[in-house]
């Protein structure tokens, strides 16, 4: 018998990055627990000097490859010229000109949210990180096709956290209502059926240097539930040993997701809480090999 053995708690998340980065581990996944936590922005962009010093060369985000891959292809293809002038992460800033992030009324606003991903880009330079867009959706729901720009924009950001919370924001027009629903079914439908490719990136990504990935947490799955809302799960598709599982949200947000909020997903090796600026390795297989490195 192997024995009661408690989460190692007490840890500072930058400690939890810094052990995970030690670790042998060619891949880590980062289960985003709540897309308009901007918090979670800032725990990636605290992670990135540690992964980049550990030998981590390329990091996959949720972004839309239809939206964004020119300019994300740009920047990692700029010329020394481009790199030394900073004209590659100026011309990645103007490509963010037309793009909504999701957020609600108690987050931020666009602006100081794209300032925060552009510090991440700015890091992933200097630590020599390409950063790729492993979304490989359509940036919209086919529901929302026929919406005007504006509108659709804000059908979105309502979307988006509806997603995250497990209901509709009370302030969506009863009329608008069951669009929200229909469109959020389709995004899960088409998120679930690209977790297979998104592996197939990574696996890819992982032969010329180590890989992170920030995603949905509701893309890393212990046990495939047959609901049409999610699929297999990316880690799914990867060898068993070659990742370890980072959660990151404030506290309540982790235990909601792994309390089953979209079916059986699988538990975090590290949490950390972004409400409480703590961290905690878990007593999972790997989390077990984690502590060893603490």
């Amino acid at each position: 018998m192997s024995g009661f053995v408690a989460p190692l708690t007490g840890l500072a998340p930058r400690q939890a990055w810094e052990i995970m980065a030690r670790s042998d581990r060619s891949t880590l996944l980062i289960g985003d627990c709540n897309h308009v936590n901007y918090k979670i922005m800032d725990q990636l962009t605290m992670a990135l000097p540690a992964l980049g010093a550990a030998g981590f060369r390329h990091l996959g985000l949720e972004l839309s490859q239809a939206a964004f891959q020119g300019a994300v292809n740009a920047f990692n293809q700029a010329g020394t010229l481009e790199r030394l002038s900073g004209r590659d992460v100026q011309q990645f800033a103007d490509s963010l000109a037309d793009f909504t992030f999701p957020t609600d009324s108690q987050n931020q606003q666009q602006g100081d949210y794209k300032s925060r991903f552009l510090a991440q880009v700015m890091i992933c330079r200097r630590e020599n990180i390409g950063f790729h867009c492993l979304n490989f959706n359509k940036p919209y729901p086919a529901c929302l096709a026929a919406e005007p720009e504006i509108r659709r924009r804000q059908l979105l950001n309502y979307i988006a956290q509806t997603l995250c919370d497990g209901r509709i924001p009370s302030q969506v027009a009863p009329a608008d209502r069951p669009l929200i629903n229909l469109a959020a079914k389709q995004i899960m439908q088409n998120n679930s059926e690209g977790d297979r490719d998104r592996a197939a990136a990574l696996l890819a990504l992982g032969k010329t240097g180590r890989v992170a990935l920030m995603y949905g947490a509701g893309h890393f799955v212990e046990k495939a539930v047959p609901n049409g809302m999610i699929g297999d799960g990316i880690n799914k598709f990867l060898p068993a040993e070659s990742f370890a599982y980072v959660q990151v949200g404030t506290r309540k947000e982790i235990e909601r997701v792994n309390a089953g909020m979209f079916g059986s997903l699988l538990p975090g090796d590290i949490h950390i809480y972004t409400d409480e600026n703590k961290a905690a390795i878990m007593p999972t297989p790997t989390g077990r090999k984690l502590m060893a490195l603490a």
